[in-house]
């Protein structure tokens, strides 16, 4: 099975995207070779690093019958070979499947299973990527296919979904490229920034780092794991400006420049956070710690960034707002009956249209049509999110309406892993729920209620 633009909504692939961009390769062929593609703790790589390990690698995927429209699982840390990896993918037109690295090979098979992937590639401790082929069909060597705006670029799993259904959004060059290039134009980021994410690549918020830096034609320092020491050593070798973070990083990196107040700090202008609430005491620190300006980001799978505040706002917005839509973009809040809510204060259910939209989840024509609603021309994503709008015209987010546990920006089913406890011998019933967390935002409380001269242990 191959992924094109017959496996696109004809909602969604009808309403309007904007001037078409160019595909990612062109972004990355433009770059001057010398200019520093990669910073990384031992080395630094240029854009002619990467347009020839890009190329070597899209000759090998060629050879081994990856084309356009197939679909190939990743699975790596933010590191080079993510980026080439990403880029050679793109080049011969194949469709990169993003996959988590904390989730077992058995959840990425079963996951790889609902696209057809005819691949999957993951980290190695040798030649840092392994393949591993997940389909017997002949493939013979396939020629590099042209690419264009509306081609499939990436599936993106949905990261938490109160059905056990799993679902993958299509989405093109057109709808993370062009949702790039807004942010940028929207945050004024030139050549100049370095951009550095701790988010992983494989989140639409931490690719949009990677993104955001080849449309710009700047750097993306980069580390494969997180820690606020190794992050604050790089981000000062790098001499990073935009960070991509989620709020259990930020803690951490704040209570390391507590413990460690002469710690040289990189010249971060602003550091962008998303996947949960940003408390107040938390903006304040970032400023008078890093001397950075949080910009907090809304968005999901669906749509990438949908509204944002920006840098240069006073520093108590971000901490009560998720701004404004991207330029280009619209949002709606509903009451229970889709009725439109205008007045300040009251809390409706959040949509968004606009150019960074998905192309549908792949192969559920009926899941999509149930997460959107057709006004005329225009489609509006429902987005299950809740937010009240402030009197000055901000977005003020304010909760889910799925049963989702927000563990440090991971979201968290709590049907799925209610339903997997089912099983269990001994137990009646099982609740997942969220408790507050100081550092994770939220963690997950399992309740339950045991059968007569039954016991349950962690381990069990």
């Amino acid at each position: 099975m191959l992924v094109t633009a017959r496996d696109y909504h004809p909602w969604l692939a009808s309403i309007p995207r904007g001037a078409p961009v160019e595909p990612l390769s062109d972004w990355i062929d433009r770059v001057p070779g010398e200019r520093p593609a990669a910073i990384l703790p031992e080395e630094v790589k240029s854009y002619a690093d990467l347009r020839r390990d890009r190329d070597r690698l899209a000759d090998w995927l060629g050879a081994h019958g990856v084309g356009a429209g197939d679909v190939v699982g990743v699975q790596l840390p933010n590191g080079w070979d993510f980026l080439v990896v990403h880029a050679a993918l793109a080049s011969v037109g194949a469709v990169m499947a993003t996959l988590h690295r904390p989730y077992s090979a058995a959840e990425c098979r079963q996951l790889l299973e609902t696209v057809d992937a005819v691949g999957w590639i993951t980290e190695d401790s040798t030649q840092g990527w392994h393949w591993t082929r997940l389909t017997n069909r002949d493939n013979p060597s396939r020629q590099r296919a042209g690419q264009d705006s509306s081609a499939p670029l990436a599936l993106y799993f949905t990261s938490g979904t109160h059905s056990l259904t799993a679902k993958a959004c299509i989405h093109t060059h057109q709808s993370l490229l062009g949702n790039a290039i807004t942010v940028v134009s929207d945050a004024g980021m030139t050549a100049d920034d370095v951009f550095i994410s701790a988010s992983p690549f494989t989140h639409l918020f931490g690719v949009l780092s990677c993104h955001a830096a080849w449309v710009a034609g700047a750097p993306q320092a980069l580390m494969d794991r997180f820690d606020p020491a190794g992050f604050l050593q790089l981000a000062h070798k790098a001499q990073a400006t935009v960070a991509f973070l989620v709020p259990t990083h930020v803690r951490d990196i704040v209570r390391y420049l507590q413990d460690h107040p002469d710690r040289p700090r990189p010249p971060l202008r602003e550091v962008r956070v998303a996947g949960a609430a940003l408390p107040a005491d938390l903006v304040g620190e970032v400023q008078d710690r890093l001397g950075a300006r949080v910009v907090n980001h809304w968005g999901m799978s669906e749509l990438g960034a949908g509204t944002y505040t920006h840098w240069h706002d006073d520093p108590a917005i971000p901490a009560s707002s998720i701004g404004h839509p991207a330029t280009g973009a619209w949002v709606r809040l509903v009451d229970a009956d889709g009725r439109p809510i205008t007045g300040a204060g009251e809390t409706g259910e959040l949509w968004f249209t606009g150019p960074s939209l998905f192309y549908g989840y792949y192969g559920s024509p009926q899941l999509t049509e149930a997460a959107l609603f057709k006004e005329g021309e225009t489609v509006w994503l429902k987005t299950g999110d809740q937010a009240a709008w402030h009197a000055d015209g901000r977005l003020q987010y304010r909760g889910r309406l799925k049963d989702i546990v927000n563990r440090g920006g991971m979201k968290i089913s709590a049907l799925e892993v209610e339903n997997a406890l089912a099983d269990l011998p001994g137990i009646r019933q099982a609740a997942i729920v969220p408790i507050p967390d100081e550092r994770l935002g939220e963690r997950a409380l399992l309740m339950v209620s045991l059968r007569e001269s039954r016991s349950l242990t962690l381990d069990d």
